[in-house]
């Protein structure tokens, strides 16, 4: 990211590490497991996205891990 920090999921939490502090940051928004992410070319905004019946995608600033945007559902 931007500020040096590394961005990863595993199971339904997004992960922010800072390797300088060895501290993380959690953004636990989902109900799913995680099956994807991406980064905007800012360094400070990520998307994930999870499986389930009703899944979302999940907008999110990677530096307070607070939620940007949510997009919901599979248009059934």
């Amino acid at each position: 990211m931007a500020d040096g920090t590394l961005c990863y999921y595993i199971a339904g939490v997004g992960v922010v590490f800072n390797p300088e502090t060895h501290t993380q940051k959690f953004f636990q928004e989902h109900s799913d497991d995680v099956t994807c992410m991406g980064f905007h070319p800012n360094g400070e905004l990520v998307v994930t996205g999870e499986n389930g019946k009703r899944p979302k995608s999940y907008i999110w600033d990677s530096t307070t891990c607070k939620i940007v945007h949510c997009f919901s559902g599979n248009g059934i």
